[in-house]
């Protein structure tokens, strides 16, 4: 299946390729798995990846409305004043392997 993860700002997209293996960590089980990296978008505008993106994102996927609550995911996280200031989201499209 893919899905993908938001990370506010670009730094990375530029550091992550297409094709690329990468390590998840699932927190709530303490297990590693390997996943490729299937696609990466970043825009400046935050709610238009949010609109696009929120619904494959891994946490947005169990939201009944994805982009609204996974924005508040966001910002609880982050901050609100760094979020809003940030610029723009990167979404990272993956698949386990």
């Amino acid at each position: 299946a893919i899905f993908n993860t938001l990370r506010i700002g670009k730094s990375w997209s530029d550091r992550l390729s297409i094709g690329q293996t990468i390590a998840l960590y699932d927190k709530h089980t303490g297990t590693m798995s390997k996943a490729k990296v299937i696609n990466i978008d970043w825009d400046i505008d935050k709610d238009s990846m949010l609109a696009n993106h929120a619904a494959m994102n891994h946490l947005g996927m169990e939201l009944s409305n994805p982009a609204t609550e996974l924005e508040k995911i966001l910002q609880n996280n982050y901050g609100k004043g760094f979020y809003s200031k940030s610029k723009g989201l990167t979404a990272i499209y993956l698949s386990k392997i």
